[in-house]
């Protein structure tokens, strides 16, 4: 995830596990758990990741009137990537002309 920085945007990693479900021919992607890098890791806390939550009603991450805060203002970009990641599983799905079994 790209954060502000000063003189440009820096880079940041972050773990995510998602969750596919089928059912009735159809399929649903979700996002199960999201963590980002912990700054505090290791001099104050033992783990290197700690969870990014980053619903409407969070304030360390938006401001009161919804929009993120500037260390968050790329998390946009999240969404944008997972519905890329999305797209292409539905494409992987629907596309019958796969000739290759060996994954």
């Amino acid at each position: 995830m790209r954060y502000g920085g000063i003189g440009g945007a820096m880079t940041k990693p972050i773990k995510f596990q998602i969750e596919i479900s089928f059912k009735d021919d159809k399929y649903k992607f979700e996002i199960a758990e999201l963590q980002e890098e912990n700054y505090m890791f290791p001099q104050f806390s033992r783990r290197p990741f700690m969870a990014l939550d980053l619903s409407k009603n969070n304030e360390g991450v938006r401001k009161s009137n919804g929009q993120f805060r500037s260390r968050y203002r790329y998390a946009d970009d999240l969404v944008v990537y997972f519905n890329f990641l999305n797209s292409k599983l539905k494409d992987y799905i629907t596309n019958t002309n796969q000739t290759d079994d060996n994954w």
